[in-house]
Parts: structure tokens; C-alpha cells; sequence
């Protein structure tokens, strides 16, 4: 018979089995604690992320500014990340690599963009906010939702074990003691309380972490009603919770989007859209919305973030790469873009357009004397005006400086194109008021149509640049309609631009005299020289084929200079030839050469070369000199007076002219434009004009000279009036060096003529 076991070894090897149960149960409490400090910390890690998120938004919103500030509160987020990532060590859970390394792309997208708004190169942030922080932001929430699911099941896992081992240790307790029995029990009931209390704090946390998030969280219904609505209604749309509450959504959105609304919470497939709500004061906020499903359909999580600031931002910077800043017409671009769609539809079902180029006359002058200022309040009046001329069809762009663009559509005549922009040439005429001044404007515009015969963009634009050059080379204020001749002068031009520095390299310039004589006795007081081109292929050209080229490409400067040094070099060769003779040469002064600082310099270094003295030469100019107000002109006209050079207005009477003009300069000669010589004869209407210039110049004791005299009527007209020089062909056109050479051997020119005396 077998003996049982003393009471006191039983008691012993019960109290050691209840030990080892009480180390085992606590064990199973200690991963579970464990386990659910991971899921915390892993909790508030995406509590952290949200916080980054919104400061994130914050910073964009404000375009950079405070960049400094939101990147201090991002960097403590990161900290306080960093710390539960350790937490997470301490716990004895090494943290997933996978979620480590999504917290780190995160963070350096995230700082990425912060470094671009500090910039303030807020397109680049919106871009790298777009590519790369809200999908690296998306891949760690699905990373840490993951692990966050793993954690709560381990977390389960380990408070089942361990209650079902205290269930077993209570068993087993029962079995041999009362008092064991209640002490299992008493730990059954601490351990409910912790879960009760974990679980109560999980709650906490979570609606905490919803609550406080700064984007709009709701539960909709497949019907837009919502059943749920976070406390952010109220900076978001103005509206409490409980606005919101049982209310369909689809009374807030903006019509063009309900559809979309109401798709998403239908529940077709859908996980990112774009709608627009009403706030309480009526304003349209939009919202960037995330879908998300909820189980036994009922609805879906909407999670809104405000994205007007950015929508408004986008807007403006869409709004300036197409406009033009100053005046708000369109730019280049823009205007580019509608004139090719309008050039497909033409080609696709027939009509017209036509593109205007409108170049306002002159208007170098309006910056350089009332400053740039005044000069851009004058383009936005101009730009108002063009603007009030055209339908609401019609496109007007400026394309930059003074030029303007204007886009015509369904024109079907190009007669009617030109009576448009006679019609806008029209509405310039009435004076501005700028700068507390009245400016009379007139401008030059080119008409190019577009009929349907397959013009290009390029053509086009061509075409209307050379219209309009044409129309400024006729004087201005008016409108020219292409025609081809102007592409084939404009190719010439081209040609001989290419052409003019080579001319200057190689010599091909020459200098004409034209004599200057006195009308009562026919001797000869000097001569005007004047440049010709002897070019190697098209001959002789006169200055106009090539003089306005060289104003444009800047070849006046050396052009000018090989005038005054080749023009005193003859006049040299003049005296020491006939000695008796107090002849002068006279030179064209361009405006391009006397905005040169070393123009006096090169006057005196010319002289000085040719060893001729300062009296015996004349400087022409023209009227337009005399209106530019700026000191530089006029101190240096002064200094050239100075040197003891003579100072003549050419074709005076087509400009400027004024009588302050003259008195502000120091002028020393008149030379009346041909254009109202041609009225110097008894029977004319406007004889008594020229009588009035004639007065004029002789009340200011300046020298009148005629030019462009073509017969002997004029000339004794002139003599009646007191003039005492002229030229023209009356008495010989521009001569090479050796024929006026041979003209002084006789000593004076005929009535008949300088072709007659020469044979």
C-alpha cells in the first residue's frame, strides 16, 4: 500500500507549483505590458506624424513666411519621434526597418521642402510637396498602421495567455487553499483594471488625436448625410460639430462638384478628389479629401485638408506666367498660345483673324525725360485704351517695352482689320495726363490677316512686325497692311546689315560735297559733306539705304567718326589749294553720336589732325536734338561750341520746332527744310510760312541757309526775304572730292547750273 505524501511536502510542492504558476502568469502580464507600450508609443508616433503634417501645411499656406519657427516645432516632432523609437528599444522591441526607414524618406522630404520655402521658392515646395512628401507621408502611415495592427494582436495575444494561465494558477489554487484562491483572484481583478484602464487611455488618445487633428474628419453616409464631425469644422468651415452632424454634405458643396461628392460617398472607387464647401459666411473653402471605407456599409471616412491657400497660390502663379505684370494684358505666351489655336481653327473650318502690332512713336522720349515711371503709367493708359477698342473676342497682349499685340478673330476682310486699328490709332489721339503732364501719343501698327491660306504662327507675327516698321518708316501714326515687297526690303535690310561692318573694314564709304552759295552772287561758301556707300554689287547707295541700319546696329559711332576725319582732311586739301576762299565744311551730327561721352574729343582730335581751325567747321543736327531735356546733349553741344565749331539746326521746320528751343542752345545757323522752300514762290499760299521762318531766325541773329532750291524763282524769292545761302539742285547735287574740286577752280556756280559748267 502506498503511502501518501507528508502534508508538509504536499503544501511544499503546492506552494512551489503556485509559485512557478505566479512566474509564469506574471511573465505572460509582462509581454502583454510590453506589447501594449509598443502599440502606444507606435500610437503616438502617429499622433507626432499628423502634428508634422499640419505644421507642414501651416508653412505652405503662409507662403515660407515664419519658415524659421514651423521648422523649430517640426524638428521637436522629430525629436520626440526619435524618443519613442528609443522607447521602443527599451521595451526590448527592436522598432521594424521597414517603418524606420519610412519615417526617415519622410523626414528628409518633409525637410526638403521646408528648405524651399525658406527660400521662398514656393512653386519648387509645391512641387516637392506634391512628389514627395504626401507619398512618403502616405507610406509611413500604411507602414505604421501595419505595425500598429501586428502590435495590438500581440498585444491580445499576450492578455489571453496570461489570463487563461491565471484561470489554470486560480484552478489549481482552489484545488489546496482558499487564501491562494483569493489572491488569484485579487490579481484577475488587477489585471482587468490595468486593461480597463490601457484600454480607456487607448480611447483617450485616439479621440484626442482625431479631435485635435487639424484636418476635417467625418463619416458620411452613401446619402452625403454625416453622422460624425470632428471639432476642425469650426476653423475649417466656420460650422460646429454638431452643425455638421445629421446634415447631407452635399448642401455645403459647390455645384460644379457635387457630382463628384456624391460618387465618393456612394462608394464609387475613388481614394483622392477635390470639392469645394461653403463656409458660414459664404466663402468657398476647397478641400483636398481621402476616402476611407467603413465596415457594414455604413459609409465611408472622409479626412479633409484645406488646400485654398495653395488652389489660390496656384492660381496667381498660373495667373503671372501668363500675363503681363504691369499692365495685365496678355504676355508672349499667352498671346502666342490663343493666335495658334486661332490659326487651327481657321485651317479646320475657314474665316480669319489677324494679328496687329502696335509700337507706340517716339516713346524713348517720354522714359528719358519724365523718367520710367511715367513711362509705365503711360503703357497701363495705353494698355487700358487698346484694350476698350477691341471685343471682348479679341486678345490685346503686350509683348514688352512699347509694343503691343493685338489678336482679331472671325475677320473675313482685311480692309476690315485696318479700319480697326485706324479706329484704335483714333482712340489715342486725346492727350494722357501723366505725371500731371497732357502727353499726345501716336503709335505705328502693322496689319497682317490671316484668310486661310496656311500661314504659320511665325509667319504671321512676321508679316505684322514689318507692317508696322513700315508704317514708323513712313513718319508713324498710321496703319500699314503687309504686303510682300516689305519681307523682300526687309531681307535686303538684313543683307546689308550683314554687310555694313565689312563696308566699314574695307573702305567702301566715299564723302559727296554739295556746295552752299550765296544766292546773290552765286560764289561758293562752303560745302555740306554727305556719305555715300559704293557697294561692290549694287553701286552707289545714298544714305537712306543704309544710315537708319547703322542707327540701329550701333555702326554710326564709327561711321560718324570716318565722316568728321575724312571732312576735315578735305577742307584741309581746300585751303592749302585756293587760300583766298573762306570756305567751311559742314558734317550731319547724329543723335546716337552726340549720346557718345567722347564726341567733343573726336571732333577736336579731327581738327587737330587736319590742321584746320574750329571756325571753318559746321555741325548739323537735327530738331529732335534740341527737345531731349537731359543735361548730356546739351553740355555737350555746349563744349563743342566751345571749341569755337559751328552749330546748325538741319531741316529746320519738320521737328520741334520752337523758339525756347533755340534760345536754350547755343545755335549758329538755320537750315530751312526743303519741304518749305518749295512754297518760296510769289503765287504760293504758304510763301508768308517760310517769310515767318525766315523772321525768326533772323530775329536770333542766326545765319538762315535754303535747302533743296530747284530753280531760279525760289532763289530770288529767297534773296526778297533776306536769305543769303542755299543749296539744292538749282546749283548742283552732292559732287565727288576732285568735281567740287574743279567747281572751285571757277569760282562760283551758275543759274543753269553746276552740270553745264563741269562739261
Amino acid at each position: 500500500m502506498r503511502r501518501s505524501l507528508p502534508g508538509w511536502l504536499a503544501a511544499l510542492a503546492v506552494l512551489a507549483l503556485a509559485g512557478a504558476a505566479v512566474l509564469g502568469v506574471l511573465k505572460l502580464r509582462e509581454q502583454a505590458d510590453l506589447a501594449r507600450g509598443k502599440e502606444l508609443a507606435l500610437e503616438r508616433l502617429g499622433s507626432l506624424t499628423n502634428e508634422q503634417s499640419s505644421l507642414e501645411w501651416q508653412a505652405v499656406a503662409a507662403d515660407g513666411a515664419g519658415g524659421g519657427v514651423l521648422a523649430k516645432e517640426i524638428g521637436t516632432r522629430r525629436r520626440a519621434m526619435d524618443a519613442e523609437l528609443a522607447r521602443l528599444s527599451a521595451l526590448g522591441e527592436r522598432p521594424d526597418p521597414a517603418l524606420l526607414d519610412a519615417a526617415t524618406i519622410h523626414q528628409q522630404a518633409l525637410g526638403h521642402e521646408l528648405r524651399l520655402l525658406a527660400e521662398g521658392r514656393l512653386d519648387a515646395a509645391l512641387a516637392v510637396g506634391e512628389q514627395r512628401v504626401d507619398p512618403s507621408l502616405s507610406r509611413f502611415q500604411g507602414v505604421l498602421r501595419r505595425t500598429l495592427d501586428d502590435s495590438a494582436s500581440k498585444a491580445q495575444s499576450a492578455s489571453f495567455r496570461a489570463t487563461a494561465a491565471t484561470g489554470v494558477l486560480v484552478a489549481l489554487a482552489a484545488l489546496f487553499s482558499i487564501l491562494l484562491l483569493r489572491a488569484f483572484q485579487g490579481a484577475r481583478r488587477s489585471l482587468a483594471d490595468a486593461d480597463e484602464r490601457a484600454l480607456r487611455q487607448s480611447e483617450r488618445w485616439f479621440r484626442e488625436l482625431v479631435q485635435n487633428a487639424s484636418e476635417l474628419i467625418l463619416v458620411v453616409k452613401p446619402d452625403t448625410t454625416v453622422t460624425y464631425a470632428t471639432e476642425s469644422a469650426v476653423p475649417v468651415l466656420g460650422l460646429m460639430a454638431s452643425d455638421l452632424v445629421g446634415r447631407r454634405l452635399l448642401e455645403l458643396a459647390h455645384a460644379d462638384d457635387a457630382e463628384l461628392l456624391r460618387d465618393a460617398a456612394a462608394g464609387v472607387p475613388t481614394s483622392r478628389f477635390e470639392c469645394r464647401l461653403s463656409t458660414r459666411n459664404g466663402s468657398w473653402v476647397v478641400l483636398e479629401w481621402v476616402r476611407g471605407e467603413l465596415a457594414d456599409d455604413a459609409g465611408c471616412i472622409l479626412t479633409g485638408r484645406d488646400i485654398t491657400d495653395r488652389k489660390r497660390l496656384e492660381s496667381e502663379l498660373r495667373h503671372l506666367a501668363f500675363h503681363d505684370n504691369l499692365t495685365g494684358l496678355a504676355n508672349r505666351a499667352l498671346f502666342e498660345d490663343r493666335l495658334e489655336h486661332a490659326l487651327s481653327g481657321v485651317a479646320r473650318h475657314g474665316g480669319g483673324i489677324a494679328v496687329l502690332f502696335v509700337d507706340l512713336d517716339d516713346f524713348k522720349t517720354v522714359n528719358d525725360s519724365l523718367g520710367h515711371t511715367a513711362g509705365d503709367e503711360l503703357l497701363r493708359a495705353v494698355a487700358d485704351r487698346l484694350r476698350e477698342g477691341l471685343r471682348g473676342s479679341d486678345t490685346p497682349a503686350r509683348l514688352g517695352g512699347d509694343e503691343f499685340a493685338l489678336l482679331l478673330e472671325g475677320v473675313l476682310d482685311p480692309e476690315a482689320a485696318v479700319l480697326t486699328a485706324q479706329r484704335l490709332l483714333a482712340s489715342l489721339e486725346p492727350p494722357f495726363e501723366v505725371d500731371g503732364r497732357h502727353l499726345a501719343v501716336t503709335a505705328s501698327i502693322g496689319v497682317a490677316p490671316a484668310l486661310g491660306g496656311g500661314e504659320t504662327m511665325a509667319e504671321l507675327m512676321r508679316n505684322a512686325d514689318l507692317a508696322m516698321y513700315d508704317a514708323k518708316g513712313r513718319g508713324g501714326a498710321q496703319a500699314r497692311l503687309f504686303e510682300e515687297t516689305m519681307h523682300e526690303v526687309a531681307l535686303t535690310r538684313l543683307e546689308l546689315g550683314g554687310e555694313l561692318q565689312r563696308a566699314i573694314d574695307e573702305g567702301q564709304f566715299e564723302l559727296h560735297f554739295q556746295p552752299i552759295v550765296a544766292l546773290e552772287s552765286n560764289s561758293i561758301l562752303g560745302a555740306e559733306a554727305l556719305i555715300r556707300w559704293r557697294h561692290p554689287e549694287r553701286g552707289l547707295l545714298p544714305p537712306g539705304a543704309f544710315l537708319p541700319l547703322a542707327e540701329e546696329t550701333g555702326l554710326i559711332g564709327p561711321m560718324g567718326r570716318w565722316v568728321l576725319e575724312e571732312s576735315t582732311r578735305a577742307l584741309r586739301r581746300w585751303q592749302d589749294a585756293y587760300p583766298e576762299l573762306p570756305l567751311y565744311v559742314s558734317a550731319n551730327l547724329s543723335i546716337r553720336q552726340l549720346d557718345d561721352p567722347e564726341i567733343v574729343e573726336q571732333v577736336r582730335d579731327a581738327l587737330a589732325v587736319a590742321g584746320v581751325t574750329s571756325d571753318r567747321f559746321v555741325l548739323e543736327i537735327t530738331e529732335s536734338v534740341l527737345a531731349d531735356e537731359s543735361e548730356g546733349p546739351r553740355t555737350r553741344l555746349q563744349r563743342l561750341r566751345a571749341l569755337g565749331v559751328r552749330l546748325a539746326v538741319d531741316d529746320f521746320g519738320t521737328g520741334y520746332s520752337a523758339l525756347s528751343y533755340l534760345q536754350r542752345f547755343p545755335i549758329d545757323m538755320l537750315k530751312i527744310d526743303r519741304s518749305f522752300v518749295e512754297h518760296a514762290r510769289p503765287a504760293s499760299s504758304s510763301v508768308n510760312l517760310v517769310r515767318s521762318i525766315v523772321q525768326l531766325g533772323q530775329s536770333l541773329h542766326l545765319d538762315i541757309i535754303a535747302e533743296g532750291i530747284e530753280d531760279a524763282e525760289q532763289a530770288r524769292t529767297l534773296v526778297g526775304m533776306g536769305v543769303r545761302a542755299g543749296q539744292g539742285f538749282h546749283f548742283a547735287k552732292p559732287l565727288e572730292e576732285e568735281r567740287f574740286t574743279a567747281m572751285l577752280a571757277r569760282g562760283a556756280v551758275r543759274d543753269r547750273g553746276l552740270t553745264e559748267i563741269l562739261r
